[in-house]
């Protein structure tokens, strides 16, 4: 039967052991790195505070909004989430969530974007007469006079009312 010899050092600590060194090995962020992370995530939300008293226009205020909370977030994953030391498979599939949730940013806003009434629910002007979109049907006109029928009584009928027939 074969012994094994341990080496114990001073204060009965063993000679590779980093626990028993006068510098320990720091493993993650400091506190003061937090407390910074922490006063940029306050600074952006009083920066998304006042951007909402500032019209830019509805895609201006759209694009200021969507970079300050993608600011916010970033700082979150990397630091409070440890991404920013973390293995390079970590960080790849934080970056697929990213690029999942752009891919689902770029559907909904490319089907906002380009419906025929504006964001406040009524009925956009219509850009031509009823009457050349077929696509609408019969009853068309008065479809869209039954969804929005306050916005119709200030806007003249696009199509001239047909002579009555002979």
């Amino acid at each position: 039967m074969a012994h094994s010899t341990t080496v114990v050092g001073p204060a009965g600590h063993h000679p590779h052991d980093d626990s028993a060194s006068e510098h320990p090995i720091q493993h993650g962020e400091t506190l003061q790195t937090y407390y910074l992370v922490y006063g940029a995530l306050m600074v952006l939300l009083v920066l998304t505070m006042a951007a909402s008293f500032v019209h830019l226009g509805h895609r201006g205020n759209l694009a200021l909004a969507m970079t300050i909370a993608v600011t916010k977030g970033l700082l979150v994953v990397l630091f409070f989430m440890h991404v920013r030391q973390a293995s390079r498979l970590t960080a790849v599939f934080a970056s697929a969530a990213f690029l999942w949730l752009a891919i689902l940013f770029v559907i909904t806003f490319s089907d906002y974007f380009t419906r025929p009434y504006s964001p406040g629910g009524k009925l956009a002007p219509e850009p031509f007469p009823v009457q050349e979109r077929p696509s609408q049907g019969p009853s068309g006109v008065e479809t869209n006079r039954a969804l929005a029928p306050d916005i119709h009584k200030q806007i003249p009928p696009t199509t001239p009312e047909a002579p009555p027939p002979k």
